[in-house]
């Protein structure tokens, strides 16, 4: 049975909502470990961030700036996860049926890359948001945005560290949907695993590889969108970032905060490809009565 954008979209706002908790206060350690990344010294690794969070804010400070991604990566999944179906569908690649194992195309390389710079568009402020929040301390998503905009000079103050965050999510997108994908196919056809698993392995090696390789420009965007925003203040640019990092820690400074990083992105991703999977087969008629396919071990 072929499907509408609109259960993708469905699909992709479960996906959203299901991850973005269980991963936040790893993401908020990994943004303390990557705005030291051009300075020397430093909150250091994982635990040492931690420990700095938590002695400045308790543990309310590892969820600092979670209204934005709450409603950001809601939004953002819903975008993103429909317009690679699209994208998948403009380029004539075959529809995977919900929940049953499917044929890995390299179209579809090109259909999630073409999903950065649709993404860009809504992740670029709000991530700027929840660093400003998570780095100041801010707790009043409105109040953050009123000052931003203030300081910055309106709304293209929302977009600080844009470029980089768009060139950030074609990589991304290309390597998390290809992975999801080739991963899926290679798993269903050598019986590995049951489809109970493979979509969750499949969904959270997926995005352990899309950070990796996309953690040095994510590193770059977090400094650069960390800097205090006010009015007048010099911002340094990307490139000015990148030779400050390098002079400061080397290439091992793009990689900062990637235990947290990689731990949050398998955990996440896995839990919201088999949210989407189960929406969609709940959505196409297989989510009543027993277990859905993918839930199932072959036997």
């Amino acid at each position: 049975m072929s499907r509408s954008l609109t259960q993708d979209a469905a699909a992709g706002f479960t996906a959203g909502i299901s991850g973005t908790l269980l991963g936040y206060p790893l993401d908020t350690i990994k943004v303390h470990m990557q705005s030291e990344a051009a300075r020397r010294g430093g909150p250091g690794g994982l635990a040492r961030a931690a420990r700095t969070i938590w002695a400045r804010h308790g543990l309310a400070g590892f969820y600092a700036g979670v209204t934005a991604p709450m409603f950001a990566l809601t939004i953002l999944n819903t975008i993103c996860f429909t317009s690679y179906s699209f994208f998948k569908n403009s380029l004539g690649v075959r529809q995977r049926i919900a929940g049953a194992p499917g044929e890995f195309d390299p179209r579809m390389l090109i259909a999630g890359a073409l999903t950065g710079p649709v993404a860009a568009v809504v992740s670029t402020p709000f991530d700027l948001l929840k660093v400003q929040m998570q780095m100041y301390g801010h707790h009043n998503f409105f109040k953050a945005v009123s000052h931003i905009m203030r300081e910055g000079g309106g709304v293209r103050a929302l977009y600080v560290g844009g470029r980089v965050n768009m060139l950030r999510e074609v990589v991304f997108g290309m390597t998390y949907f290809g992975t999801y994908e080739l991963a899926r196919d290679r798993l269903d056809r050598s019986g590995a695993v049951g489809l109970g698993y493979a979509v969750p392995l499949a969904g959270g090696l997926s995005g352990m590889m899309a950070w990796a390789l996309s953690l040095p420009l994510d590193t770059v965007k977090s400094v650069v969108q960390a800097a205090p925003i006010k009015r007048g203040a010099h911002r340094s640019s990307e490139v000015d970032v990148m030779r400050s990092i390098l002079a400061a820690r080397g290439l091992t400074g793009f990689f900062r905060g990637a235990t947290p990083s990689l731990l949050r992105a398998f955990v996440v991703s896995g839990t919201r490809f088999a949210s989407y999977e189960l929406a969609l087969r709940m959505m196409s008629g297989g989510g009543g009565g027993g277990t859905p396919e993918w839930q199932r071990r072959d036997t």
